[in-house]
């Protein structure tokens, strides 16, 4: 007994160890920026569905839901002889990388809350018992096992998913990498727990190793590493970015659907609920029905089990249900957006000068923010050596480097030629100068994976609440030009209301 409680600590400090290992990469490679809580809630990734975007509640809404609609169906686990194979984990993963370590707990935390539930209602041998705080006799046990390893598993994955996004090469294989590292960890955890906690279930690290390195295993490791890869190339697409950016500021142009519209929707979702509520008693209250009619009695236990079944396939559909909603509710916004292609620059796919300008004066009226002029440094000089299409490609990855640091926070339009324009409404002086030197370096960094490298000045000015556009880009023109003068590649931000260049900060030249 001892003896295995060692080999189940021994467990359980190895995968404390490659948690510990990547928070300590996380650190050494400088993800880890102002403060704990923006970082947990993966506020510093470059993705469009992270914390505080449009997108963030509702991706969270369908991983919740298809966790739901997993570890109460048959699509939960697979078994094709001679292997098995599991998808519950999938959801915990995509969040983890989507959404951050915020997104791996909470889903982690769901996932060990339908295995307790599932566990508790329908188990039969030991090996599912254990799971179950009601039925395993060790109630605390069981909790840390179902809920307690799903919760790591989560966090964990976030944090290496955090880390591999960060990587500036190789972060592709960074992100398979840490599919496998986190798919490994859980594993770990779960059946270190089992070995800890619960000898009886006949655990040892021999049959571990045997369960982690069998066919089955890896084909499952495989495969998350596949999806995970799969969901990287999707969140990290300009067109994710572009949809994100779209979401947030067709509210801002009141073109979203009107009051009344929201109001027949959450009609329409109460009356479902209903339905729904009303189909689930209806169904199950004659089942019991004709079971009695045939002679079949249940007991007072097998009674509740027989419910709590058929409140999971209640909860299954109305997953199924949320999910459905929340598609057909970002095929309307599409619709919408495809209208507004025309308000859009043909090269770059930014906002035009017309748009950027309507949108900045409307989210004037309600709160400050920054303008930003982007200019390519001699510009002219790259399109007489290399080319006018390689002039076009320039302003195409520009495009895209300002529309991955910005949107859908920012608004990000092309004003004409080589001048880009930003507005980021509600933010403070400090952030802005670190997202501008970051938005620099991501130029430098972008420029060295072409032919013919490319710098950029930035003129930045904080404007204030009802500014009009014209005196707030009279201001940005004036800091683009000092950081011109000062040497380009670099940036100068003014204050409003000095209208004095010479107020601002350049960065220094790399």
């Amino acid at each position: 007994m001892c003896r295995t409680r060692r080999q189940g600590k021994a467990l359980f400090l190895l995968a404390c160890c490659l948690l510990a290992e990547g928070l300590q990469g996380l650190c050494l490679s400088g993800t880890v920026e102002i403060g704990l809580v923006p970082f947990f809630l993966g506020k510093r990734m470059q993705s469009a569905v992270r914390y505080g975007t449009p997108l963030f509640y509702p991706i969270l809404g369908i991983l919740a839901a298809t966790e739901f609609i997993l570890a109460f169906s048959a699509f939960g686990f697979i078994v094709i002889e001679p292997v098995s194979l599991t998808f519950m984990h999938l959801p915990v993963l995509i969040g983890a990388l989507a959404l951050g370590p915020a997104g791996g707990l909470i889903l982690g935390g769901i996932f060990g809350i339908t295995s307790m539930w599932k566990a508790s209602v329908t188990a039969t041998a030991l090996a599912d018992m254990i799971f179950s705080p009601l039925l395993s006799g060790q109630p605390w046990a069981s909790l840390v096992l179902a809920l307690g390893t799903r919760l790591l598993f989560g966090l964990c994955a976030g944090f290496f998913f955090l880390w591999a996004v960060r990587r500036r090469r190789f972060r592709k294989a960074a992100v398979v990498c840490a599919a496998l590292g986190a798919d490994f960890v859980h594993k770990i955890l779960v059946y270190g727990c089992m070995l800890l906690f619960f000898p009886s279930a006949g655990m040892t690290p021999e049959i571990i190793a045997d369960r982690i390195l069998d066919s089955g295993s890896c084909l499952d490791m495989g495969l998350s590493a596949l999806v995970m890869l799969t969901v990287y190339k999707l969140i990290a697409s300009q067109d994710v970015h572009r949809f994100a950016a779209d979401l947030k500021f067709q509210a801002l142009c009141r073109s979203a659907s009107s009051p009344h519209s929201f109001f027949y929707r959450a009609l329409f979702i109460v009356l479902f609920f209903l339905l729904a509520l009303g189909s689930w008693s209806h169904f199950f209250s004659r089942t019991q029905m004709v079971l009695q009619m045939d002679g079949i009695v249940l007991s007072a236990a097998g009674l509740d089990r027989f419910w709590q079944v058929g409140l999971q396939f209640l909860i299954t559909i109305i997953a199924l249900f949320v999910v459905a909603t929340i598609l057909l509710f970002w095929g309307e916004r599409y619709l919408v957006s495809v209208r507004y292609q025309a308000r859009r620059d043909m090269m770059t796919g930014l906002y035009n000068r017309m748009t950027f300008v309507r949108l900045m004066e409307q989210s004037l009226r309600s709160t400050d923010g920054y303008l930003v002029l982007v200019d390519v440094d001699d510009f002219k000089h790259l399109n007489d050596t290399y080319g006018h299409p390689h002039g076009d490609a320039v302003l195409v990855a520009l495009a895209d480097i300002l529309l991955a640091r910005f949107a859908p926070q920012g608004i990000v339009g092309r004003l004409g030629g080589d001048e880009f324009s930003i507005y980021m409404p509600g933010t403070d002086r400090a952030n802005m100068v670190r997202l501008a030197e970051l938005t620099r370096r991501d130029i430098e960094e972008g420029s060295q994976r072409m032919h013919g490298s490319f710098s950029c000045s930035m003129g930045l000015v904080h404007c204030t609440r009802n500014m009009e556009y014209g005196t707030s880009y009279k201001l940005a023109d004036q800091a683009l030009y000092e950081a011109k003068k000062t040497g380009k590649n670099c940036f100068v931000l003014v204050e409003a209301g000095t209208g004095d260049a010479s107020a601002g900060q350049a960065s220094p030249k790399a």
